[in-house]
Parts: structure tokens; C-alpha cells; sequence
């Protein structure tokens, strides 16, 4: 079957290629899905997304591969790391690999145990008993036990097999190895190489007597119950790690070090005792002590959390816990604060007569030492000394309620070099402020030399600092400065009130009074009488003189200025500012203000300053022409104004020179705006009367003559002219409001306004339109040949030139030329209620590519649009059938530069019958010879309200129809052929039905077929198209295979659906399903889902995937045939198991194969591992490599024996077996038990359950020796002759000095060659002599 990728709503399936195989039985769909049903060489492969055989049975080879093209095995499974899943259906299964011989006996069981004992475990197992391997749920290995307790837990005797060096080392393994010796020798290789010897002949490798030295690892002491005790009898137990010892207890159990001396640890770099809690108990005094001379004892509490150190004694003593530095300091340093807290007091003392206590700080700022007695207690903080010394480098301040200052009956002497500062809420000396009583004259002095004494008040607040005395003498408050001066300063104001005079006197005769102050504004010196109550300011002085660098103001009511019968003299080498509310100046005769200058610059100035509306205001009462003079009589009058100079009059302003050669200059500066204006009262009809020989105007720019009406009068002819070469002459309207400029003339003459450019041209420019009436013709004629009118518009939008010749006077736009040449770069439009041309032939030619256009529209704002009429016009005769209406026909160059006819559109009259008219219009195509034929004809149909569509021409002709084909009719037909024997039926609201009116069988059949060379065929395409978007799991198309059944009802016996499985832009997914009519038994029949394809979702984590019998139905099997096997691969769907190469699987996998590998797993062409089991049920693990590995930890099952009896022989299918004895003798050789000979890998062990005190013997074939050593009760070792290598046929013997106990054992392996080695043995043996 084909199948195409969904997208969008797209499927494909190829009919023709399921018929196929259909009909060749390769793919049945019948109560489940068979492949290769007929048995032939057909194989079957599926495929994933990126490898070719993903699932393959090679039915030549009746093989099954997964992600294999040649399985080498009945199963291959080859990856970069294969794997197989198992997982059972409920919790009450377990799941299993079965490995049976050809008869079904069950050799070997691959188990995944869920529910037995609750144990989780994967076991394998020989035969239907229990496991002898398990790999535990909680990651340990069993071999032996079902339960293992630890990593590896074996119960049994271990085999190795002897070789002569250790392999490879691994980083972070170890190796434990069998060297090859005589006997061989016990080995362990670390990840470094180095080889540690175990085993030295039958015993233990030595021990020297003084210590234990095991490489430069660390070395771990460890149980995972009970206690681990290192006792030294007779001496010190010494623990020296170079890089660590550890003494660990995995559990809640004890790590317990006891010894009747002392315990010592060496380590070079540091001991570490990692634990929960680490107590160190003892009954008598213990010590933790470092002998080595300057060498460091470190207890910490590493890490950067919260966690502390806490040394904590329960003893009720003075010294309960004692730090104690016999011969040294006690040094605590903290990166934090230290705090001690004691429930009682806190005493540090020191013992020595010259000691003493030093707290010292490194703080830079705050407070570094707090001292907090609990003021809210009235506790107190007591100093006893004989002697107080505090210094301070800055200032000392004790804050406090009170502070009491006490030497009982001495003095009490507050000395400081610095500055004593006592800070308080109060300070109180006998009452609440301070006071300094004294019955005499009392000094609050400061004796040393050039030693201030401050009596401040500090803080920023409103507080003053008092001197106050209630004394009534004239110097109450005395402040004397015997040998120096008075300094006050103030940040502020200073202020001196007094209720009586304020006196300042000096009594030095050189001595003088200075006020001065650095004010820089306003009011720096102000001397207020109280003007209110007419005080006087009296200044009695020889000479008063007042110096002020600026301008000095007096401002007052009234100011006298009197000389006696003197002068008054008023001199400064600045300005003399007299200000005053006002200033009058009374004369009785006339007076002269007089400045008399000697030099240069030595003006008189009259000024009013201050930027406010006051004036300098010059009056006069007199009535002379000259009321007001002002006479410069040898030089100029300069009037100089920030702003306007206005010059009022009740009557004539006159300026006149006296000078022959004198002006009169008006000169501004003005650089914008009216510089001169002339006003004479426009209002009252005044004139502007310039009386001059000649005036002359100079303007660099334009001359503007504003007035209500300009009048240049005169009788003659007149010119306005300007002479000079170059020069225009500009008449203008300024300014932008609606005024004109006219040019008007009373003139009756054919030229009443004249405009003549005798030499050159007329140019008329507008920033708007140009406006030219005329009552009468208006002419534009050029006199020259060569002259032509242009009229030319930089218009860019909307109408650039515009003839109306009043449409709605019926006038005419009248064009007389001997050719009309209308050039237009865009569109031509020409609107009229109608445009008539006449003539035989109208072109219209464009050079440019994609022209001509010719646009025909309509612009009212209606429904209706533009119309394009060809019009037959018989006039008064009638019309016929046939007649043609119109013919649009199109013409180009054909290949020989001759214009041909190529289409032609053709409008005709059908039926010219009056009430009945029907009409026909032709697209015909030029077709190979040239000859038009048509190819769409629309034509009146036989009914009224039809028309009928006629396309092509000829059989071979080829429709097409880009886009879509909607046949509106509900019940259309398309018929086929002739004779119309087949056609496809359209049914309302149920699709399409394909017909044959034939008997054929097997007919009709719907070909899809491509004939052209490619690579691709034709395919069926199903679209669901909702216009919105699908939704998942939409159905995008399906096909129903229906048939007739026994009662004649049609029924779908098979279906294929296409499924939208994610619809997710960039995420679509689809999916194929197969359903049959199935039920299993009879009467159950149903559409069931057997094959799914594809599926994927990526929102819900659905990948695409081949699906067998998604609807779970039980009686949906699975089975693909190979050559000569009709099971090869089956999915048995009732029972939940799979078999390869096997009907009736009996196990969640079967695989059954009389010879060879039964099961390979493979990680690429040449490293892989098989799995075989041969007819006594036993399975060969073959690895490529020649190693097999289990991730995790490696167990297997032992044997149990009760016990053997006298005689018995040990078998090699019994290795393994874990004997508990309980068969025995007070003398030992009444009870034998016989070894097999060796063989690599046996393995038994022995251990004692009888009478304590009896014994047996184990006895080896002739060939054989027991090598090795075991322990004795006694703590010895008892070692085989010849140093541990043994003797030939020499017994092990249990109980010869009758000192056996219960618990007993021995572990011997073989080695295949030499004998049996002692791998373990505890108790009362000794070998045969």
C-alpha cells in the first residue's frame, strides 16, 4: 500500500498497489493481519525514521532482525545499546524469557519477579526452580540467594580462574585475580596498577607484628550492624592515613574505640570524623592532646551555613568548662561578634603580679566597646582601681540619667589635656542646673597660657547661652579683657538691647570706634532712631567724613542743608545721589546749575534711575517761544532713547537749520518694521507736503506707497520708467490679504490696456490662478511661421487644463488642425453625456510596453459601472439568425512579419424571433493552420432560463480548469463516452457515485495512471477542508469496501480512514487505519481497527508509530510468514504473549529454534552477544568480546544441601551447593565426603550445623590437593603442607581436636588443574598429614 504524507488535509492511497497484494495473499486482513500467508519467499520489513529495518523477518533465513538487515540469530537486536522491554499488564504478573528444548521442556527461565515475596527482581533460573541469579529492585546482586543484603551477595564458594597478571587498569575499578603460582596466589590490582598480594602459599599474606600498611589509599573500617572494635592488648592502637582514615558506621550502630592505653591517630594532612553527632566519652579525666612540638590543634565546624561549635560541659563545678594554656596565650579570634553569656557572673582575672587586661578594638567608627549593665535594672558598672587612666585621643562623653563624681573625703580632680566633655540630660551640682556657689569673688579661669576657656551651648536648637547677673552696679555684667581684646562673633544677628543708654567709648587717644560689615547687599549698617517719636541721630564730631564707593542715597522727609553764611560744598570724585521723596530747589532770581569742566568727559548728568515708570520731567510756566531752550552754543545736542522719543505740540514743529550747507538727517536703525513713519491725521484729510527742488528716494529695496487710493495725475502722455540697463521696475500689491493690483483704462481703442515687449518677451506669473475675462473674443495669435502657442501646466494632480465652453449652452470646443497630436503620459479621459466618432477606422498607438490602455469607466457613486457597446444597426430592416453583433478580434506578428488574426471574440443572434430572442456568443482561438475555431461557445438553451457552454473543438482537444468545478445541480451527472455508459452521479448531502451500465466482472475499475518518465506515479488525493481549520483526530477521508451480504444487505466489510492526528501548524501529524468486520465468535461481527499507521501528536507526546490492533481486540493475532515458517513472528492478541518461530507462545516471549542461537543482541556488525540453550536446558551466554557484563552488580543462586552422609560424592551439576553438615562423628574419619575432581569454576562450601566437638572429613580424587589456610578458633591460621600448597589426595579435616563448633566453614573452588583452593574456612581444621 502506498501512502503519502498528510498535510493540510492531504492523503494518497494507491488502489491498484493494495489490490496487489491483496490478491497475492502477502498482507491478509481477516480476524487479525497475516503477512505472507501463502508461505512463499516473501520477507517483511518495517521501517522507522531513520533506519531501513526497523522490524525484518528474513523468511529465507526464518530470522526476525530489529534494526538489523541480516539477523544472525532467530532474534537480533542491534543498537548502539539494544534493549528489551517487558512490562506485564496488572500487578499481579510477572514477565519472562523462556528457553525449551523441541520437545517444550523448559531448559532456562529469564524472570522479572514483581510479586514473589515482594522481592523486585530479575532472576534467571535452570529448569522450573528458583533462581539462582537475581539482580535486586534496590540495584544488589544475588547469586545463591533471592534476598542479597548488600552490593553483591554470594552464598556459595567463588571460583577464579588463575592467570598470570592482572588485566588493564581501569580508572576508578579495582580487580580481584587469581595469579598463576604453585599453588596460585590471591591478588588485588587498584585503578592505579599496583598489585596487592593476599595470598602467600595456604595463609593470609603476612602481617608484620608492628603495623598494618595497605598502599597510600585510605583505609575503611566499616559495618552495617553492630560495632567494629580495634583492641590493643598489650600496647597503643595506631591509625596513620596519608590521605585520610575513615571509621564509618552505615547504620544507627556504634563506631566504638576503646583501648587500656592511650589511642593514637597520625595523620599529615588531617583527621576527619564525619558523623551526625561525634561523642567522646569517658569515665575518667580525657584528654585531646597534640605532643608534637608547634603543632596545631584544629576543632572546627567547616561550611558557610548557619551551623556553630559548641564546647559544652554538664559538670556543676567552678570550672566546668576549662580553657587552660599552661604555658601559653588563650587567643579568640571571630570574623563576627563574640558573645558570652553566663547565667551567673562573668570573671576575667589575671594571676600574675606584672599581668594585666587589655580589650583592644580595631573599630573605626560607631561604638567599639559597649559595656550594658541593664540600665532598666539600676544594675551598675563598678571600676575598682587604685589608679583610672583613661585617655582618649578625641573627646571623652559619658552619657547618663545622673552621674555621681565621689572621692569621700579627698579631692576630687577632673584633669585632662584635651578637652573634658561630660554630656547628660542634666548635669546637677547641689540642684537641678549647675550652679557655682561662692561667698566670695569666685574665677571660672583657665591658667594655662594661650588656653582658651569655652562656655558653649551645643546642638543646633533654639538654646541660648545666659549671662545673667541680678548685680545693680554699672558693670553688672562685666566682660574685661585686661591685656587683649574682645571677640564677639555670631553666625547670626547680634543683638544689644538695653533699657537704658548704649554706651561705646574708647580711652586711648588713638584709639577710634569701626562698624563694619561684609555685607555685600542691602542694608549692611542701619542706624534707626525711632522715627516715629522724633528722635534725633546726633553726630558731634571735628570732621564728619562719609566715603561710599557707589552712589550715597540720604532719603528722609524733609532734608536742610545749611552753611551758615557759608558755602556748601557737596564734592565726591563719584556720583552725588540725592534721593529724596521729593527735591525742591526754591530761587528768587535767575540761577545757573553750572558744572565747569577741565578736562575731557567731565559731564553734568541729570538721571532717573531704577527701572520703574517715573520721568525727567523739564517744565516751564513761561510764555516766550523759548519757554523751554535748550542751547548748545559750540557744539551738538545729542538725544539718546532705550525707546521712543516722542515730540507732542499744540501747534507747528519746526526744525530748521540756520547753515547754507546745513540737513536735516532722519537716520534709524531700524532693521525690521516701519523705521520712518509720517502720521499727518489720515482721518482729518491732512497732507504730507514735501516742498524740494528735487526728491530723491534711495531705497536698496523696494519703495511702498500705502494710501486708500495712489493718483499719479497728468494731461499728457506719461511714463512710468526706468532707464537704467538691467533694472526692473516692480508694481506690486504687498501685504496677504484679498487685495488686487489693477491695470484699468477708460479707453474705447482696440488696445485700451497695451501690454508691448517690443524686444522681448511677456511673462505673467501667479502663485495662483490667471484669470483672463472678456466680454468678446479673447485671441491669442502669433504673428511668426515658426511661432506656436504653448500652453504648458506644472500641475501634478487633479485638472491642469480645463476648456469649459458651457455645456449647458450647447457651445462648442471647435479644434481646426491639420493634424491633432494629444500626447499623454498617464491615462486620457474624456467625459461626455456622449462621444461620437466617425469614421471607418480608429487606432490608437503607443510605443511604450504595455500600451495602449484604453479605460472605459464610471464614477458616480452607484451600483451601476462603465459599458462597452458593439451595436449591429440594420436601421428600418429586420434582424436574423445569425447575425453578428460584434467582433473583438486580436492581431499580432506571426513569425514572418505578418499581421494575423489570433482570437476573436464574436457575439451572434441565436434566435432573432421577437419575445423569444436568444443569444450566442463564440470565443474562437486560431488552431495550428491558422483557421479560427471555436473553443467556448455559450449559447440560449432549450428552456427558458438555460444556457448552454460548448468547450473545445474536435476529440483531442484539452480542457482545464484551474481551480475549482462546482456543479450546482444537486442530482448532476458528468457522463463518459458516446454513448454515455458511464457517469459519475452527484446524490444530495452524500457524495459521488461512479456507474456502469455493464455486467462486467470486476468492472467498473477507476484507473489513476501517469505516463510520463518520472519517478513518481499518480496518486488519489482526500481533502477536508473546513475553511476554519481541521481538529484533531478529524477524519480527512476513508474508503468503504461494501458487499452484499447473505440477506442481500450491503454491508462495509473493510475500511481505510485517514485521520488528522495533530492538526499544529509545523507540527502536523496524520495517521492511516485498516478496520475489517471481525468478532472472533460467531454472531459478534464489528468493525474492528487492525493496523494504524503514523498517529503522531506532539501536544499530548504521541510519536508516529505502526500500531497492530489498537482496539485491543482479543482475537486480533499478529503473524508474518517466512519461507518455510508460518509463525515466524506472531502476536498471539487473546493471550498477551509473543512467540518467534512459534503458534501457541506460552510466556510474554517465545522464541523456539532446535539449533543454534535462540537470541542475539548485536552493537554493530562484529560486537555482539548470543544466547543459546541446548537440549538439557542449559543456556550459553557467547559474548563477541569474550566478556559479559550485568550493569549494576552480579549474583547467582546456590544450591542448598541439608547435609551428606558418609561416603557421598559431590556432583559438577551441584556446584555452587552450600552443605550444611550435619552429619558428623567424635571421630572425623567415620564420615567422609567426596570432592569431584577439578574442574575450573566448581565450587562448594561446607558448613558445620551438628554435635559441637565432632567432625568429618572432605576428601579430593588422588590427583588432587587442598591448598590453602584457614583461621582457627584461636585467632591462628592453619595452613596446608608445603607452605599452603597442599599434598596430593590429603583430606581437610573438621573436629580432629574435638574442638568444633556450630557455625564452622569452608569455601573450596577448583581451579582445574592442581585441585581445590581454600577461599574461606573458619574453625577447628587441620589438613592430613
Amino acid at each position: 500500500m502506498g501512502f503519502s504524507d498528510y498535510r493540510k488535509g492531504r492523503a494518497g492511497v494507491d488502489l491498484e498497489a493494495l489490490t496487489t497484494l491483496t490478491a497475492d495473499d502477502i498482507l491478509t486482513l481477516s480476524g487479525g493481519i497475516t503477512v505472507n500467508a501463502s508461505g512463499e519467499n516473501v520477507d517483511f520489513r518495517v521501517e522507522s525514521q531513520t533506519n531501513t529495518h526497523a522490524l525484518f523477518v528474513d523468511s529465507s533465513t526464518s530470522r526476525v532482525g530489529i534494526n538489523s538487515s541480516n539477523p544472525g540469530a532467530d532474534l537480533e537486536i542491534k543498537a548502539e545499546h539494544p534493549k528489551l522491554l517487558f512490562q506485564t499488564s496488572d500487578a499481579s504478573g510477572d514477565s519472562q524469557i523462556l528457553f525449551k528444548s523441541l520437545d517444550g521442556t523448559q531448559l532456562v527461565n529469564i524472570r522479572c519477579d514483581a510479586t514473589s515475596n515482594a522481592l523486585n527482581h530479575l532472576g534467571i533460573s535452570a529448569g522450573t526452580g528458583e533462581d539462582h541469579l537475581v539482580v535486586h529492585s534496590s540495584g544488589n546482586v544475588g547469586i545463591g540467594t533471592i534476598s542479597p543484603g548488600t552490593l553483591l551477595t554470594i552464598e556459595g564458594a567463588v571460583t577464579l580462574k588463575e592467570q598470570a597478571a592482572a588485566d588493564a587498569d581501569v580508572a576508578a575499578y579495582g580487580q580481584l585475580w587469581v595469579k598463576t603460582a604453585t599453588p596460585n596466589e590471591l591478588y588485588f590490582t587498584n585503578d592505579a596498577g599496583n598489585d596487592v598480594q593476599l595470598t602467600s602459599g595456604s595463609a593470609m599474606m603476612g602481617i608484620p607484628a608492628d603495623d598494618i600498611t595497605v598502599g597510600d589509599s585510605a583505609v575503611s573500617v566499616a559495618t552495617s550492624s553492630g560495632n567494629v572494635t580495634v583492641d590493643s592488648n598489650a600496647g597503643s592502637v595506631l591509625v596513620d592515613g596519608h590521605t585520610g582514615v575513615q571509621v564509618i558506621s552505615s547504620s544507627s550502630g556504634e563506631v566504638d574505640i576503646t583501648s587500656a592505653a592511650n589511642i593514637d591517630i597520625n595523620a599529615t594532612t588531617g583527621i576527619a570524623v564525619d558523623a551526625t553527632t561525634v561523642s567522646i566519652d569517658g569515665t575518667d579525666d580525657s584528654n585531646l592532646t597534640v605532643t608534637g612540638s608547634a603543632k596545631d590543634l584544629d576543632i572546627a565546624v567547616a561550611g558557610g551555613g548557619t551551623q556553630e561549635l559548641r564546647l559544652a560541659s554538664a559538670g556543676t563545678g567552678a570550672s566546668a568548662l576549662h580553657l587552660n594554656a599552661s604555658a601559653g596565650s588563650v587567643d579568640i579570634d571571630s570574623a563576627d561578634a563574640i558573645t558570652v553569656d553566663a547565667a551567673d557572673e562573668i570573671v576575667i582575672t589575671t594571676g600574675s603580679a606584672d599581668g594585666h587586661i587589655s580589650l583592644v578594638s580595631a573599630h573605626t567608627a560607631g561604638v567599639a566597646f559597649h559595656i550594658d549593665a541593664n540600665a532598666n535594672a539600676a544594675s551598675e558598672v563598678q571600676i575598682d582601681a587604685g589608679i583610672l587612666d583613661i585617655d582618649v585621643t578625641a573627646a571623652a562623653t559619658i552619657d547618663a540619667v545622673g552621674i555621681a563624681l565621689g572621692a569621700g573625703s579627698g579631692e576630687l580632680d577632673l584633669t585632662t589635656t584635651g578637652a573634658l566633655d561630660v554630656n547628660a540630660a542634666g548635669i546637677t551640682i547641689d540642684g537641678t542646673t549647675l550652679s557655682i556657689d561662692g561667698t566670695d569673688d569666685s574665677n571660672l579661669t583657665v591658667t594655662g597660657s594661650a588656653k582658651d576657656l569655652d562656655i558653649a551651648v551645643a546642638g543646633g536648637g533654639t538654646q541660648e547661652l545666659r549671662l545673667a547677673s541680678a548685680g545693680t552696679g554699672s558693670a553688672a555684667i562685666h566682660l574685661n579683657a585686661s591685656a587683649g581684646g574682645i571677640d564677639i562673633d555670631s553666625a547670626d544677628m547680634i543683638d544689644i538691647d538695653a533699657a537704658d543708654e548704649i554706651t561705646i567709648d574708647t580711652t586711648s587717644a588713638d584709639g577710634h570706634i569701626a562698624i563694619t560689615s561684609a555685607h555685600t547687599a542691602g542694608d549692611s549698617i542701619l542706624i534707626s532712631a525711632n522715627a516715629n517719636a522724633g528722635s534725633i541721630l546726633d553726630i558731634d564730631a571735628g570732621i564728619m567724613d562719609i566715603d561710599v564707593q557707589a552712589a550715597a542715597t540720604i532719603d528722609a522727609v524733609g532734608i536742610a542743608l545749611g552753611a551758615g553764611s557759608g558755602e556748601l560744598d557737596l564734592t565726591t570724585t563719584g556720583t552725588l545721589d540725592v534721593n529724596a521723596n521729593a527735591l525742591d530747589m526754591d530761587l528768587t532770581d535767575s540761577s545757573t546749575i553750572t558744572i565747569t569742566s577741565s578736562e575731557a568727559a567731565e559731564d553734568l548728568t541729570i538721571e532717573q534711575v531704577g527701572a520703574n515708570d517715573s520721568s525727567i520731567i523739564i517744565q516751564a510756566a513761561g510764555t516766550g517761544s523759548d519757554a523751554i531752550k535748550l542751547n548748545a552754543s559750540a557744539g551738538s545736542i545729542d538725544i539718546d532713547s532705550a525707546d521712543n522719543i516722542t515730540v507732542d505740540a499744540a501747534d507747528e514743529i519746526t526744525l530748521t537749520t540756520g547753515s547754507a550747507d546745513g540737513h536735516i538727517t532722519l537716520f534709524s536703525a531700524h532693521t525690521a518694521g516701519v523705521a520712518f513713519h509720517i502720521d499727518a491725521d489720515a482721518d482729518a484729510g491732512s497732507i504730507v507736503d514735501i516742498d524740494a527742488g528735487i526728491l530723491d528716494i534711495d531705497v536698496t529695496a523696494g519703495i511702498t506707497i500705502d494710501g486708500t487710493t495712489l493718483s499719479i495725475d497728468g494731461t499728457d502722455d506719461s511714463n512710468l520708467t526706468v532707464t537704467a540697463s538691467g533694472k526692473d521696475l516692480d508694481i506690486a500689491v504687498a501685504g496677504g490679504g484679498t487685495q488686487e493690483l489693477r491695470l484699468a483704462s477708460a479707453g474705447t481703442g482696440a488696445a485700451a490696456i497695451h501690454l508691448n515687449a517690443s524686444a522681448g518677451g511677456i511673462d505673467i506669473d501667479s502663485a495662483d490662478m490667471i484669470d483672463i475675462d472678456a466680454a468678446d473674443e479673447i485671441t491669442i495669435t502669433t504673428t511668426s511661421a515658426d511661432g506656436h502657442i504653448s500652453l504648458v501646466s506644472a500641475h501634478t494632480a487633479g485638472v491642469a487644463f480645463h476648456i469649459d465652453a458651457d455645456a449647458n449652452a450647447g457651445s462648442i470646443v471647435d479644434i481646426d488642425a491639420g493634424i491633432l497630436d494629444i500626447d499623454v503620459t498617464g491615462a486620457a479621459t474624456i467625459d461626455a453625456a456622449s462621444l461620437d466618432i466617425t469614421s471607418d477606422a480608429v487606432t490608437f498607438t503607443s510605443a511604450n510596453a504595455a500600451d495602449p490602455l484604453l479605460v472605459i469607466k464610471n464614477t458616480t457613486n452607484d451600483a451601476a459601472g462603465a459599458r462597452l457597446r458593439l451595436e449591429k444597426d440594420r436601421g428600418a430592416n429586420n434582424g436574423s439568425d445569425g447575425d453578428d453583433c460584434g467582433i473583438i478580434e486580436f492581431y499580432a506578428t506571426d513569425d514572418t512579419s505578418v499581421q494575423t488574426e489570433f482570437a476573436r471574440i464574436t457575439g451572434e443572434v441565436a434566435t432573432a424571433s421577437n419575445s423569444a430572442e436568444g443569444g450566442k456568443l463564440t470565443i474562437s482561438v486560431a488552431s495550428h493552420d491558422g483557421e479560427i475555431q471555436p473553443g467556448l461557445i455559450i449559447t440560449d438553451g432549450s428552456a427558458e432560463d438555460e444556457v448552454d457552454v460548448t468547450l473545445g473543438n474536435g476529440d483531442g482537444s484539452l480542457t482545464t480548469i484551474v481551480g475549482d468545478l462546482k456543479l450546482a445541480h444537486d442530482n448532476a451527472n458528468i457522463q463518459f463516452g458516446a454513448d454515455g455508459d458511464v457517469f459519475i452521479s452527484h446524490a444530495h448531502n452524500t457524495g459521488l457515485t461512479v456507474s456502469l451500465g455493464s455486467n462486467t466482472t470486476a468492472k467498473p475499475i477507476f484507473h489513476l495512471k501517469n505516463t510520463g518518465d518520472l519517478a513518481s506515479g499518480p496518486g488519489l488525493r482526500f481533502v477536508a477542508d473546513n475553511g476554519a481549520g481541521e481538529g484533531d483526530d478529524d477524519v480527512i477521508g476513508f474508503i468503504d469496501f461494501k458487499g452484499d451480504d447473505s440477506v442481500d444487505a450491503e454491508t462495509v466489510y473493510a475500511k481505510m480512514s485517514a485521520i488528522a492526528s495533530d492538526v499544529t501548524d509545523g507540527d502536523e501529524g496524520g495517521k492511516l487505519k485498516f478496520e475489517v468486520f471481525a468478532g472472533g465468535i460467531a454472531g459478534t461481527a464489528a468493525s474492528t481497527e487492525v493496523l494504524s499507521l503514523g498517529g503522531e501528536d506532539q501536544a499530548n507526546g504521541t510519536n508516529c508509530e505502526v500500531v497492530v490492533n489498537e482496539g485491543a481486540a482479543a482475537f486480533v493475532d499478529f503473524r508474518v510468514e517466512s519461507d518455510s515458517n508460518t509463525h515466524m513472528l506472531f502476536v498471539d492478541a487473546g493471550n498477551n504473549q509473543v512467540g518467534i518461530n512459534v503458534s501457541d507462545p506460552d510466556a510474554a516471549l517465545e522464541v523456539l529454534q532446535g539449533s543454534g542461537n535462540q537470541l542475539k543482541l548485536s552493537f554493530d556488525g562484529t560486537d555482539n552477544t548470543t544466547f543459546s540453550v541446548d537440549t538439557n536446558g542449559y543456556m550459553t551466554v557467547t559474548p563477541s568480546g569474550g566478556f559479559a557484563g550485568v550493569a549494576g552488580q552480579l549474583g547467582h543462586r546456590r544450591y542448598l544441601k541439608s547435609t551428606m552422609a558418609n561416603g557421598n560424592t559431590l556432583g559438577a551439576a551441584e556446584s555452587g551447593t552450600l552443605v550444611l553438615q550435619s552429619t558428623a562423628s567424635d571421630t572425623p574419619s567415620d564420615v567422609v565426603l567426596n570432592l569431584p575432581a577439578t574442574a575450573a569454576g566448581l565450587m562448594y562450601s561446607f558448613q558445620f550445623i551438628g554435635t559441637p566437638s565432632h567432625g568429618f572429613q572432605i576428601s579430593p580424587v588422588a590427583a588432587d590437593k587442598i591448598m590453602g589456610s584457614v583461621v582457627n578458633a584461636a585467632g591462628g591460621i592453619t595452613t596446608a603442607a608445603t607452605g599452603g600448597g597442599g599434598a596430593d589426595n590429603k583430606d581437610l579435616i573438621l573436629g580432629a581436636g574435638n574442638n568444633s563448633t556450630i557455625g564452622n566453614r569452608v569455601t573450596l573452588v577448583a581451579d582445574g588443574s592442581v585441585g581445590w583452593h581454600i577461599l574461606d574456612g573458619y574453625g577447628d581444621w587441620t589438613f592430613e598429614s
